[in-house]
């Protein structure tokens, strides 16, 4: 995750080595291995559009590097004790794998 990310992330509040999903899904065409995930942190939306996971598009997504985040009005996984109001920000990305063992 390139710095611009990371302090993107950390300025909404949100400790980018814990997200509260991520998932694996495996090898993309290209070869690279596509990741998507989420993050929740405190706030409102007060401007743009948000979007559910089939309804990606230029419109409600922003790409920065290899990843792509969007603002998620559906939320999902969420610790019940987490102070309202919540945002969910998904994100997907596509990454080489880098170790030696391949994944089954």
């Amino acid at each position: 995750m390139d710095i611009q990310i990371s302090n993107l992330l950390l300025s909404l509040g949100i400790d980018s080595a814990k997200p509260n999903h991520l998932s694996d899904l495996g090898e993309a065409k290209d070869g690279l291995r596509l990741y998507m995930g989420s993050y929740h942190f405190v706030g409102e939306l007060l401007a743009g559009l948000s979007a559910d996971t089939q309804e990606w598009n230029d419109a409600n997504t922003t790409a920065i590097g290899n990843f792509t985040f969007t603002m998620n009005h559906k939320l999902s996984f969420v610790d019940e004790a987490m102070p309202k109001p919540i945002l969910q920000l998904d994100f997907e990305t596509k990454i080489p794998w880098v170790l030696t063992d391949k994944p089954e």
